[in-house]
């Protein structure tokens, strides 16, 4: 594709989701192969905006922090000489139903990352994530109230917003379906995160073969990235931080914000990370009896055993 006269720098894969299931460490990870060139900027979310740039989400601090412009978005793609693969993460791109197509459009086939987590787990870790300003004594029944509220109203399609969308994200069956029959199986890859937890090198190795580079590449695998724990950062400072991200990322260069995206995952990791609050037992027993037809079609779908992720 050309821009202007000037060939358009596209991925050749995406890693499309979904939310606090790994793709940050993915990224980060493959960022360090010689062959791989990533967005500058994690998460340019292009891909959750129509041509006419209407959004295929309804949630403000994600629209705001987003690449619309297909100009803006190529320039994330700063390939090398030894560069044979370019790629992304936008982790909603898995839930949006209008980005399969869209991507599609745009880049024609390429290839489809996935990392999917026990629907309970990624729930619990969504919301600590995403609302560290609830008191660590309030979490717990917050939770469980707008969770019991969400599977009130039915796992039915809607655009996405964080707080009524904390299981919806976990039925996965519909949205790797889609990826499927827009791309065709073969460039459908499913990762768990139980691999990149298990054997993270034999994940990574799986990944760099699946977007066509070398896989004998040694990753450090010693940085951890976009943990689940409470941490040592004041509350109020993490939602101050949460707030101006977005608008820091849109008005600064791709690469002075790719930067400070960084150097904040340098802090959190230099950190000390307390271990996350563990999720109520009762509250995952009810969000697993909810996604358990799903469950039961995502292991048909993608050939494996999730038969764990019917416990609580």
């Amino acid at each position: 594709m050309a821009h202007g006269g000037r060939p358009v720098i596209l991925p050749s894969f995406v890693i499309a989701g979904a939310p606090r299931c790994g793709t940050t460490s993915l990224h980060y990870y493959l960022r360090q192969h010689p062959q791989i060139c990533m967005s500058t900027i994690k998460e340019p979310n292009f891909f959750l905006f129509g041509g006419d740039g209407r959004p295929h989400i309804a949630e403000p601090r994600i629209i705001r922090k987003s690449i619309r412009k297909l100009a803006e978005y190529a320039a994330l793609f700063r390939p090398s000489p030894t560069t044979r693969a370019i790629g992304e993460a936008s982790p909603l791109y898995l839930y949006a139903r209008q980005t399969p197509a869209q991507i599609l459009a745009v880049c024609g086939v390429l290839q489809i990352v996935c990392v999917l987590r026990r629907p309970a787990d990624r729930a619990w870790s969504h919301f600590l994530y995403a609302f560290p300003e609830i008191p660590a004594a309030d979490g717990r029944r917050v939770f469980a109230e707008w969770v019991d509220a969400e599977m009130r109203a039915g796992p039915g399609y809607e655009p996405y917003r964080t707080p009524t969308h904390l299981v919806r994200l976990g039925r996965y069956g519909d949205q790797v379906r889609r990826y499927h029959e827009t791309f065709g199986s073969d460039h459908v890859q499913v990762l768990l995160t139980e691999d990149l937890a298990d054997d993270r090198a034999g994940a990574l190795a799986a990944v760099c073969r699946h977007v066509g580079v070398d896989d004998g590449f040694e990753f450090d695998l010693e940085q951890r990235y976009n943990p689940s724990g409470t941490g040592s950062m004041h509350p109020l400072a993490r939602r101050v931080a949460r707030a101006v991200a977005p608008t820091l990322k849109t008005v600064l260069p791709p690469r002075v914000a790719g930067r400070l995206g960084d150097m904040r995952l340098g802090w959190a990791g230099a950190t000390n990370e307390a271990p996350p609050p563990p999720i109520d037992p009762d509250v995952a027993r009810r969000i697993a009896d909810w996604c358990a037809d799903d469950v039961d079609e995502l292991a048909a779908l993608i050939d494996r055993d999730l038969s764990a992720w019917h416990s609580s």
